[in-house]
């Protein structure tokens, strides 16, 4: 086992614990921005929304939703559960992905619409959330 096998370990092992559930808190705050369609408040919760902003999410959220013939997108808290959340180590050491297929009409999985944040470490221990991806539709 290499020294970078042995660092890429404990970082994943720093990981696992309270970061994780940090994360995903996180990551629910934003989908349940996104459920209430308070898309201004998705700009407060990241630190960089890339090529983003909250007038063309709600476009693409509320067109996706108006193609596919569907009533809304649900809350974090109608049943997450691993397949819809996940969250996956940069084998660089740099932070992290995280994703969540959203439910929409009371917990009908629409595994079509993800949402994909990253979070990167920075030098004060403490990351960077950046909407990278953003918004996908499959």
């Amino acid at each position: 086992m290499s020294i970078f096998d042995k660092f890429r370990k404990s970082q994943k092992s720093m990981l696992v614990g309270k970061d994780i559930e940090k994360a995903k808190l996180h990551g629910r705050k934003i989908v349940d921005a996104i459920a209430t369609k308070n898309y201004g408040e998705i700009e407060n919760l990241v630190d960089d929304m890339v090529n983003w902003n909250a007038l063309l999410l709600e476009e693409f959220i509320e067109g996706t939703l108006e193609t596919n013939n569907l009533p809304n997108i649900d809350k974090s808290d109608i049943a997450p559960n691993e397949e819809q959340e996940r969250i996956y180590e940069y084998t660089n050491g740099f932070g992290f992905g995280y994703e969540y297929s959203f439910s929409v009409g009371g917990g009908e999985p629409f595994p079509e619409l993800v949402l994909s944040l990253e979070f990167i470490y920075t030098k004060g221990g403490d990351w960077k959330v950046v909407f990278e991806s953003g918004i996908s539709a499959g």
